[in-house]
């Protein structure tokens, strides 16, 4: 099966409703990484349902030590630590090759 290309970075897709909902969130305000207890997760907000925010994580076995340093990194960007607990929006996922790729693994809870 062929990728699909974004119109908007020109990234190659793959042509799943999943890695497409995932690729098309980085261009959007969907995207960030949620501190708290000193860890950071990366997540996806899909909007609300019910009353109620519909969030999802990535999978505790995608995350490398690599991705870990990258989401340190976009929350430091972000004007922020660790140690303060928090969502931290990513403004511009391409600065993060590990984050991109994390989110479109198409591996989330």
């Amino acid at each position: 099966m062929s990728k699909l290309i974004c119109g908007i970075c020109g990234a190659e897709v793959e042509p799943t409703v999943k890695a497409i909902d995932a690729h098309m969130s980085l261009h959007y305000a969907g995207a960030f990484v949620d501190v708290r207890n000193c860890r950071a997760a990366l997540a996806v907000s899909e909007g609300w349902e019910d009353g109620r925010e519909v969030i999802h994580y990535l999978a505790d076995e995608v995350y490398t030590d690599d991705l870990r340093e990258a989401l340190l990194q976009a929350v430091e960007d972000a004007g922020s630590a660790i140690n303060v607990s928090g969502r931290y929006r990513i403004s511009d996922i391409t600065k993060y090759p590990d984050i991109y790729a994390a989110m479109v693994s198409e591996r989330w809870e």
